[in-house]
């Protein structure tokens, strides 16, 4: 039987600085259990993609690049997606702000997630605060957080539930529609298990 059970419903968002989005930009979903459906619209270079990488960055953070913790690389993409013109003006508020309901062991939690940057000699650093019901986490439970989102929804199946309809046409293609669906269905049924198991032996190897 599949573990996997989780059920988020996002609440609202605010993007500060970040992308094409300058200044405070917020955007309340107003959904619940029965109408959990949230369509986006806009003109194209209006910020619809951006918005969707908001979301994944604030909740997984390095991986969203597939990094397991933070790196340069990581750090240099972050800078290219604050927005230029805050930049520019030596703005200090580059910030996501996300908030979301999680239905866990029979009760609702809601939960803010705040992904904020610095800028310090021409690079970004990051710090990440959570609140649970309106009380801040511990460093740990913050860490247990994150663990708990990357095995309840992993990237791979996140943009299965938040997609861009732009490159949707993607899903028609044979080619990549199998592939797609065969990791959809390695990471559902936990599959990918044996691949990650695969990826960490031969990384302790190499050391």
């Amino acid at each position: 039987m599949n573990e996997r059970s989780f059920i988020m419903l996002l609440k609202s968002i605010e993007l500060n600085n970040f992308g094409i989005y300058n200044g405070s930009n917020q955007y309340s979903f107003d959904t619940d259990y029965q109408n959990n459906i949230v369509l986006i619209a806009g003109k194209n270079g209006s910020g619809k993609t951006t918005l969707l990488s908001a979301i994944k960055i604030a909740l997984y953070g390095p991986l969203y690049l597939g990094y397991q913790s933070y790196n340069e690389t990581y750090y240099q993409y972050i800078l290219g997606k604050l927005n230029s013109f805050a930049l520019y003006q030596q703005q200090t508020d580059f910030f996501i702000k996300l908030t979301f309901r999680h239905f866990e062991n029979g009760e609702e939690n809601e939960y803010f997630v705040q992904r904020s940057w610095a800028i310090q000699d021409k690079a970004a650093k990051e710090t990440v605060v959570v609140y649970k019901n309106n009380a801040l986490l511990k460093q740990d439970e913050v860490h247990s957080f994150f663990s708990r989102i990357t095995t309840e929804l992993p990237p791979s199946l996140f943009d299965f539930f938040f997609f861009d309809g732009e490159i949707i046409n993607q899903l028609f293609n044979f080619r990549k529609a199998n592939e797609s669906l065969l990791n959809f269905f390695d990471v559902l049924f936990n599959v990918d298990l044996f691949q990650k198991l695969r990826t960490d032996l031969k990384k302790y190897v190499k050391q």
